[in-house]
């Protein structure tokens, strides 16, 4: 019995245990020595078993609670889990009180900075409303035809400009030097050209009802479709400088659009975008600023990746009319003009001009 678990782990059994045989051996020998001497008296102590007996009933009342535990298995695993936490809560006090110690003015900072946020969303709640009334109520558009004006003055252009049209909400009209309204119908292509661009340009930022709120340029893509069509050579480098420093890399604090994606027939002016956009002339660089893609229309409109260095110029561009309707990227037609521009071109440069219209 005392070789059993529960035995073990109580010493009082193992004392009243070794109490209760002493006395049971005492008493074995002197029967002996009475069996020896049967002429002499012999006195047997009583065997005390209470204190055994209450050893033993401790360790049955240690066994029913094992077995009460074990039956109940989800309760004595919450309730080990809880006594684990206490321990380790008492172990650590000193820990977790350096750093509650730092945690309460952190809390209250942050309860300060949430209130503070709770305040400026309110203010910018009543800003925004406010300045939906003030498009609301604005007079006009002044600002954007005054920046539109301005950047058709520094382009050196004064024979005409824009203004708002009178009693036509937030309509433009054209305006010339000596006229309250000119006719759109005497702009060239190219000057109808220009005005769209500028006007673009304002419209990635506003918007044209005052309902509307505050566009955000960092979620727009700008896409710019040849924005020197039918323009003069002059303005190449000055629509390139616009869309480079307004959209591509505008001056430090100022939001530009997400993406801007430009097309163009033109390879000047590609050339001209890529050199502000590289800073340079090292077209090796352009892969790490920019993505080239050529668009190639034949049965079917495909969509190829471009180096900078590829085209260079227009005599390079028709050599690759040529290549593309070797490939099938091209109809067949296309190619006699390609040949013909092509020797325009080389008894242009060898100046034989004349053999070539004789020919």
């Amino acid at each position: 019995m005392l070789e059993q678990t529960f035995s073990k782990e109580e010493p009082g059994l193992e004392q009243a245990w070794d109490l209760f045989h002493a006395q049971i051996k005492a008493n074995a020998a002197s029967m002996l020595s009475k069996i020896e001497k049967p002429g002499e008296s012999v006195v047997l102590e009583a065997s005390d078993a209470e204190g055994l007996t209450k050893a033993i009933a401790t360790v049955n009342e240690r066994i029913t609670q094992f077995n009460t535990r074990v039956a109940n298995r989800a309760a004595e695993r919450e309730r080990i889990k809880t006594m684990f936490w206490q321990v380790m809560r008492r172990e650590r006090a000193p820990v977790y009180d350096t750093y509650k110690a730092g945690k309460d003015p952190l809390v209250e900072i942050l309860k300060k900075d949430r209130e503070d946020k709770a305040e400026v969303s309110k203010a910018l709640t009543a800003v925004a409303a406010r300045l939906k009334e003030l498009r609301r109520v604005q007079s006009g558009v002044a600002a954007s035809v005054d920046k539109i004006n301005s950047r058709l003055a520094r382009m050196g252009i004064a024979s005409y400009s824009i203004a708002r049209k009178a009693g036509e909400g937030n309509l433009y009209c054209l305006a010339r030097p000596g006229q309250a309204e000119g006719d759109m119908k005497s702009l060239s292509e190219g000057e109808k050209t220009l005005i769209s661009f500028l006007y673009y340009l304002e419209c990635l930022g506003g918007s044209d009802t005052a309902e509307a709120g505050a566009v955000d340029l960092g979620r727009t893509i700008a896409v710019i479709d040849d924005p020197i069509s039918s323009l003069s050579h002059n303005f190449v480098f000055d629509i390139a400088s616009i869309i480079y420093g307004e959209l591509i890399k505008p001056e430090d604090g100022t939001p530009r659009p997400r993406q801007v994606i430009v097309l163009t027939h033109n390879l000047f002016f590609l050339h001209e975008v890529l050199r502000q956009t590289i800073g340079g002339s090292d077209l090796a660089k352009a892969s790490n600023k920019c993505q080239l893609l050529r668009v190639v229309k034949s049965e079917h409109t495909k969509v190829v990746p471009m180096k900078a260095a590829e085209l260079m110029n227009d005599y390079q561009a028709l050599w690759q009319v040529l290549r593309d309707a070797r490939d099938s990227n091209m109809p067949a037609i296309m190619v006699p003009n390609a040949m013909r521009c092509i020797l325009e071109h080389f008894f242009w440069f060898t100046h034989q001009e004349d053999k070539f219209k004789r020919r």
